[in-house]
């Protein structure tokens, strides 16, 4: 019988959940996350990294008006209100506005046409975030388990290769360390280097 920690990179599960059109909501992280466990695994904390998303006001592109994001903290908070769930929450900034790709490609079909460009409003732009801090607080988090000796095993559900410092730390500290293949997901190569083992969420 192992004792596990799962740790989960939101961004990365959310995305491969909008691409297969699941509903995304903290039952389904809780089961996705229970679904990497093996029979005789006994799951010790379910560590969840995200953002809020982003809140504040900021100036439309074009026209220059405010325009206000409201805070929303509501999944994160019901979140963390499931059984054996943490929420590790990093930060979300606005970096800017980007022409939208139906924007564009309406700009090229109408010079290709020799027709003039359609005039641009605030409609043809969507804001650019960055996340800030996940990834740092996911390696404090696998660093500090180790440190702890509270689990025997950690699996891993993320795609980023940042974390492969802390993936080498936790694996030198003689922990197993496991990957989370989604469905229509493989995991890449640099990362796989320094997983010890796989688990796969067969079917959402």
């Amino acid at each position: 019988m192992s004792k596990v920690a799962v740790f989960i990179d939101g961004g990365h599960l959310r995305s491969y959940a909008r691409k297969a059109k699941k509903t995304y909501n903290p039952a389904f992280v809780v089961a996705t996350a229970r679904a990497t466990l093996s029979a005789g695994d006994t799951l010790f904390r379910i560590l969840y990294y995200d953002c809020d998303p982003f809140s504040g006001t900021v100036k439309k592109p074009v026209s220059n008006t405010p325009h206000t994001f409201p805070p929303n903290q509501s999944f994160l908070n019901s979140l963390a209100e499931e059984e054996l769930v943490a929420v590790r929450r990093g930060v979300l900034k606005f970096r800017g506005w980007e022409r939208t790709k139906a924007s564009l490609a309406a700009t090229d079909a109408a010079v290709a046409a020799g027709n003039p460009p359609p005039a641009v409003t605030d409609a043809d732009f969507s804001a650019r975030f960055e996340q800030k801090g996940v990834d740092l607080r996911i390696g404090l988090d696998l660093s500090t388990m180790a440190d702890s000796g509270a689990v025997e095993e950690m699996i891993v559900m993320t795609g980023d290769t940042d974390l492969i410092p802390a993936l080498k730390l936790v694996r030198a500290r003689g922990f197993q360390v496991s990957g989370v293949a989604l469905p229509n997901y493989a995991i890449i190569g640099e990362l796989r280097q320094h997983l010890d083992l796989f688990r796969s969420v067969a079917a959402w």
